[in-house]
């Protein structure tokens, strides 16, 4: 598969993102229920989650990487493990993430199973997983020790 179709996809949500940020950051004016005073204001305020894990995916590993930017566009701090598989792709990013990212901010890992088990064994916020479904149980698993929230895009047959 051309290279520039994943390039272009992660260009277009980029840019949508940003297009749509400072409405998502906005304070939201909502409707009042009926136990609150005619002069009270009440307003939808978004906060972020906190620290949330998004593991990519070995076959179109940017646009599986994507979810990190709504993430901090939201005012997150994001734990990024790249595909094992995919080492060239994963050793560039990460290179541009020290290169360019504050590390209390954003931090890419580079690793294979054992390292993604050290990843889940922590305490995130919210885990995003793009993947096959086997995958998918293991992290829902995991998140399920601390209740963590989890976002999961599979695919697969399985």
């Amino acid at each position: 598969m051309d290279p520039s179709f994943e390039i272009a996809g992660a260009v277009n949500d980029t840019n949508d993102l940003l297009e749509k940020l400072d409405t998502w950051n906005a304070l939201v004016e909502v409707p009042k229920p009926l136990h609150l005073q005619d002069d009270d204001e009440v307003l939808m305020v978004t906060e972020p989650l906190g620290v949330v894990l998004v593991i990519a995916a070995w076959n179109f590993p940017l646009v599986t990487s994507m979810p990190l930017a709504s993430a901090l566009a939201g005012g997150n701090t994001v734990v990024l493990k790249l595909s094992e598989c995919a080492p060239s792709f994963s050793t560039v990013f990460a290179g541009l993430v020290q290169q360019y990212f504050d590390k209390n901010v954003f931090a890419a890992v580079e690793g294979d199973v054992p390292v993604a088990s050290a990843l889940l064994s922590q305490r995130f916020d919210h885990i995003m997983y793009t993947g096959n479904p086997t995958v998918g149980r293991i992290v829902m698993s995991a998140a399920s020790e601390d209740l963590t929230p989890v976002t999961l895009l599979l695919g697969g047959k399985k």
